[in-house]
């Protein structure tokens, strides 16, 4: 069961892990953001002991006891008691002969503590566990206390003597305030034997009271005992209590939940660091996001301003664009008429009216007015295409570009110490360049000529058609008719027709003209409407890296917040709820514990 569990808890610790190193970029102070990390570590190190052997660790202060206790506990003397400060000048581990301790070992500071090997099934109360005596949390040297908090990182059960002369001695309260409801509390007052019966009871009253007050303890009891008396009787006064409830601590179930309860501190400890900060959090989260999202609004609506107002400059050439497109698709003399406009109209009417006098000087003329009417469609073309035109000119652009952006710098400068990547505007102005030239492009290619073919084959085609079809019917039937009479119709009788023909196309052509006006304003709100999503699109790429930040980071804290009750639901097992509520120390679950 225990490597199932490991195992199947690895994905939330990396996931822990992940999310540590997602709000590590939050403008934390530097002791929060190593109490995080200790924490984190903290939780790790609990995981992965499930299914060890258990490791106590004795906390006290000097003169407390706490190598007597040890020897208590062995049967036999292994460590040197005394009075002297410090009393322990390094730790003892008192280890079974196949338990690996390496990794107690491992980094510690100070002095490198002695191991005592022991065979489980040979002496001693507390065969099959480890024992650590650890250096006093009120030495005079500093670096004793530095060993005594890495080993208490490293247990699963503290085992608190208090001294009777100093029971809330500030050094040791300090010390414990740390690992509140994060590891198994045992507490006990030594040297028993020294203290009458009011003594005893008085004493153990304040160090409950301290207890509950400071560590949110609620164990049942505090153990008054005499560790030198039990070493000669062991079945002195508090000793026999004492054992059983570091036995019951021992066995195979209730030290995995210790273990898991354990882990369920250190989480819940993250939960509330996490969550203290959390409404500061979502304040500067709430003012990015409003930044980004004006941000997202107000410099695409000015530059889409800016192209609305020169496309609407440059709607009369795309109207006449479509006329061009539709004319050449249009086969007929209606498409003729359509792409007659300006200097090829004037062009052609004056070829009729030289026609009289002079043929090939009507012809020239006709021509001329051809090659200018191409020549002016050929311009309109590359200005509708030219995206360089349709931008704001460069100055426009960078004051455009600060007034949008500066408040969501400023904004992300609050919410975290690191800058997330950031567009330029050179960039972004070529961004929004190359979706308007984009839109034209599409526009030119596909869409104009898509609308001019569907109006090319509109049925107003053959109601300008027809009429001039049957008017040139009737003129060629006048003309055999003449040819078969012997009177011929003559130069100013063909001139009139086709005078009468070109105003019938005249009307046809204008009628044409106002109906596809309607279709070019369609084209240009298709037009508007492509680079208004283009805009969007290159915002939410610019902004994009910050934005999936932030989300991280919300997702991020959601989780951490929910640490605790996320490791419960995985660690319980069935048959857990009843000693939730009271495990070794008969602590409470962390959730609603404060923090020191």
């Amino acid at each position: 069961m225990a490597s199932e569990k490991i195992e199947f808890l690895a994905e939330e610790m990396d996931r822990l892990r992940t999310d540590r190193e997602t709000l590590r970029s939050l403008p934390w102070p530097a002791e929060v953001q190593g109490e995080l990390d200790r924490l984190v570590e903290d939780l790790e190190a609990q995981r992965l002991r499930v299914g060890r052997a258990a490791v106590l660790t004795l906390v006290g202060s000097t003169g407390a006891g706490k190598s007597t206790l040890l020897n208590a506990l062995v049967g036999k003397a292994i460590a040197e008691p005394g009075e002297s400060r410090p009393t322990t000048r390094q730790p003892v581990v008192y280890a079974p002969e196949d338990a690996d301790v390496s990794e107690w070992l491992a980094d510690l500071p100070g002095p490198a503590p002695r191991v005592e090997r022991y065979r489980p099934s040979a002496l001693g109360t507390w065969s099959g566990q480890i024992v650590i005596d650890a250096p006093d949390t009120n030495s005079v040297e500093t670096s004793h206390r530095a060993v005594v908090q890495a080993l208490a990182e490293r247990s699963d059960v503290l085992v608190v003597l208090a001294h009777r002369q100093s029971v809330v001695e500030e050094s040791t309260v300090r010390f414990l305030e740390s690992f509140a409801q994060m590891r198994g509390l045992v507490l006990a007052l030594g040297h028993g034997d020294r203290l009458s019966a009011a003594n005893r009871r008085e004493l153990a009253q304040q160090l409950e009271s301290l207890a509950r007050e400071r560590f949110g303890w609620r164990g049942e009891r505090v153990h008054v005992l005499s560790p030198l008396e039990a070493l000669e009787d062991p079945q002195s006064q508090g000793w026999p209590e004492f054992c059983a409830e570091l036995h019951s601590v021992a066995q195979a179930g209730q030290l995995r939940r210790i273990r898991r309860y354990n882990a369920l501190g250190s989480a819940g400890r993250i939960a509330q660091w996490v969550a203290r900060a959390r409404p500061q959090l979502d304040g500067q989260w709430e003012a990015l996001e409003r930044e980004v999202a004006q941000a997202t609004r107000d410099l695409p609506a000015r530059v889409l301003e800016e192209v609305s107002r020169r496309l609407d400059l440059r709607q009369s050439d795309l109207e006449t664009l479509l006329w061009d497109e539709v004319g050449r698709r249009w086969i007929g003399p209606g498409g003729l008429a359509l792409r007659a406009g300006g200097m090829t109209s004037l062009g052609l009417g004056a070829g009729a009216w030289l026609a009289r006098r002079n043929p090939l000087l009507a012809a020239g003329a006709a021509a001329g007015a051809l090659v200018t009417s191409k020549w002016q469609s050929r311009q309109r073309e590359q200005s509708v295409r030219g995206g360089e035109a349709w931008l704001p000119s460069p100055g426009e652009w960078t004051r455009w570009y600060e007034a949008a952006l500066a408040p969501v710098r400023l904004a992300a400068s609050t919410a975290e110490r690191e800058a997330a990547p950031w567009p330029s505007g050179e960039e972004l102005q070529a961004e929004f360049q190359a979706a308007v030239e984009d839109a034209l492009s599409v526009l030119m290619d596909r869409e104009l000529p898509g609308q001019a073919e569907q109006a090319a084959r509109s049925p107003l085609r053959w109601a300008v058609d027809l009429p001039v079809y049957a008017f040139a019917l009737w003129i060629i039937v006048r003309s055999a008719i003449g040819f078969y009479e012997g009177a011929y119709v003559g130069m100013d009788f063909l001139v009139n027709a086709a005078l009468l023909a070109g105003a019938w196309l005249w009307l046809g052509r204008t009628v044409a003209r106002r109906w596809l006006r309607s279709r070019a304003g369609r084209l240009v709100q298709w037009v508007r409407a492509r680079i208004e999503a283009r805009f969007a699109q290159v915002m939410d790429v610019a902004l994009g890296p910050l934005q999936r930040r932030l989300t991280e980071q919300r997702e991020a804290v959601h989780r951490m917040c929910r640490l605790e009750a996320t490791w419960r639901a995985k660690l319980e097992e069935p048959g857990d709820s009843a000693p939730r509520d009271r495990v070794a120390n008969g602590s409470d679950a962390p959730s609603s514990a404060p923090l020191s």
